[in-house]
C-alpha cells in the first residue's frame, strides 16, 4: 500500500494526496485525493492490517492449543 509507505516514511497527508495526484493516481470514486481522503483511506488501511494480525495469532493459537 503505497500510502501507508508514505505515511511511515514520515509524509504528512497533504504531501501524500499531492503525490498521488501529480502521478495520475485516481482513488475509485473521485477525480483526486483529498486530505480527507488520505486521512481515511491510512485510517480503515492501518485497521484492517491490525485485524488481520490479530486473524493469524488466533490461529496460530488454536494450532498451537489443539490436542494431538
Amino acid at each position: 500500500f503505497i500510502i501507508l509507505k508514505l505515511h511511515e516514511q514520515g509524509y504528512s497527508n497533504k504531501e501524500i494526496a499531492n503525490f498521488l495526484n501529480s502521478n495520475g493516481i485516481k482513488p475509485p470514486r473521485t477525480d483526486s485525493f483529498s486530505v480527507r481522503l488520505v486521512w481515511v483511506t491510512i485510517k480503515k488501511l492501518k485497521r484492517r492490517l491490525e485485524k488481520e494480525e490479530s486473524m493469524k495469532i488466533n490461529i496460530l493459537s488454536e494450532r498451537l492449543n489443539k490436542p494431538s
